[in-house]
């Protein structure tokens, strides 16, 4: 969520190839995907990460000086012809916040996988859990079988949002975060909520709109707030359980997809 965001804030800048105001009503940023036009990628970057030669290309295909491509992949540095930023936070608050972005804004969302993973559902050998995610999809039932975080009894979204938290902050986040040669790193407590946009700006040579931003993470406290969410909380996870709850619980086939 924050890394489509501060793409789109980085695209309003000479140089980049335009991008228009995306945000959804429940501003979310649909930042374009580049490499689905050009390759066809339904990620924002193919399993094998980024080439300096997709760079080029990309560039090239879209008459422009530059591109950001959001992704969750973090690969090593190819070129120092490009710049590689790596966003975390250790501000655990902040980290909720951002969970909870995730889970309202997209992740509850019902929705057909892509079809490199409706490829690995099927190559699944459990067929137990085969079924399930192929007969009963939700796209939080894939996390939760590949990182094991469902109980004996079965799928349990309320388990799963409770539990998923650990390797989303402790995992994904922190140990992801170890500085990696080439990697410019930013803490989104910092960038985003506090509007310390200062070094990204010289780093980029750019502006950044703090009209825009503030207007972002105001909107992303008053969502919060609109369903009783207190990141402080020691009931946040349930208090976010329940805000996303009935989402959570549809499902479809997808079997024949």
């Amino acid at each position: 969520m924050s890394g489509d965001f501060l793409a789109y804030l980085i695209h309003q800048n000479a140089g980049y190839n335009p991008v228009p105001e995306s945000a959804d009503s429940n501003n979310k940023y649909l930042f374009p995907n580049w490499c689905q036009e050009v390759y066809g990628w339904n990620n924002k970057v193919s399993d094998r990460g980024l080439r300096h030669s997709d760079n080029l290309h990309l560039t090239r295909h879209y008459n422009c000086d530059n591109l950001v491509i959001p992704t969750h992949r973090f690969q090593k540095p190819f070129s120092t012809d490009f710049e590689f930023i790596r966003l975390y936070t250790h501000d655990v608050p902040i980290a909720r916040l951002c969970y909870a972005m995730w889970f309202i804004k997209a992740h509850s969302i019902l929705a057909p996988p892509w079809p490199e993973r409706l490829d690995r559902i099927r190559a699944i050998r459990t067929r137990k859990d085969r079924n399930e995610l192929l007969t009963r999809w939700h796209k939080w039932k894939f996390l939760a079988w590949r990182e094991r975080v469902h109980t004996e009894d079965g799928w349990d979204a309320r388990h799963y949002i409770h539990n998923y938290f650990t390797r989303y902050y402790y995992i994904y986040n922190h140990l992801n975060s170890n500085h990696r040669r080439g990697y410019n790193y930013y803490d989104v407590a910092d960038l985003l909520y506090k509007s310390d946009v200062g070094a990204l700006e010289e780093q980029l040579n750019i502006t950044i709109d703090q009209k825009i931003l503030q207007n972002y993470t105001e909107r992303n406290r008053s969502m919060l707030d609109l369903h009783g969410i207190d990141i402080h909380s020691n009931n946040f996870f349930d208090q976010l359980a329940d805000a996303v709850m009935d989402n959570m619980n549809l499902s479809m086939d997808i079997s024949n997809l």
